[in-house]
């Protein structure tokens, strides 16, 4: 061990979105038989782990936001097709079968309900859909928030990166747009 340093400290400042930044420092008490670059190495480490931890953090609390707007998106769009099917069955309640102008009526407003019933239907399972997911990432981001908190950077789990194959990515955007084509076709 160097007997003049017996300790040593680490500091690293990250950029974050929005001109903001982010500073972690760590100091540690060297051991017997320990270099200073060996612990500069250590803390070094820690330090970017806890830098992606908390990454890792910020990224679920986006995503949660993201993820809440949609749900109250969707609720607003149910809310209006449920307004929408209240609108139609009032009129259609006030009309009297037995008039011949009005039976026409009634058949095209029965055929509305019948439709807005299952965009209704479809809407339902978009958020159930939704609120699942919107459940799932709060799930996560409260087991990570709770590991923060108790300093149990080494529990989470941090997604890894896949690799990608331009491929797939090629073949999943044509099927993103429901395009249906072979590029690669020559056209006349």
């Amino acid at each position: 061990m160097n007997m003049g340093v017996q300790e040593v400290v680490y500091s690293r400042l990250f950029n974050l979105p929005n001109y903001q930044n982010e500073r972690i420092a760590l100091r540690y008490k060297l051991e017997m038989g320990q270099t200073p670059e060996q612990a500069i190495g250590f803390l070094a480490t820690k330090v970017i782990q806890i830098h992606k931890v908390l990454e890792y953090w910020r990224r679920l609390m986006s995503e949660f936001a993201k993820a809440d707007r949609e749900v109250n998106d969707i609720k607003e769009d149910l809310r209006f097709r449920f307004e929408r099917l209240a609108s139609l069955e009032a009129e259609r309640a006030s009309l009297d079968e037995k008039d011949e102008k009005q039976r026409c009526r009634i058949f095209d407003i029965e055929q509305q309900i019948k439709r807005l019933l299952d965009e209704i239907e479809n809407v339902k399972k978009e958020l159930r859909e939704a609120v699942n997911k919107r459940n799932e990432i709060l799930k996560k981001l409260s087991e990570v928030e709770s590991k923060i908190k108790s300093g149990k950077f080494d529990e989470i789990e941090l997604p890894e990166p896949e690799l990608l194959d331009p491929e797939k990515l090629i073949e999943q955007a044509k099927e993103d747009a429901k395009v249906d084509i072979d590029l690669e076709e020559e056209w006349l």
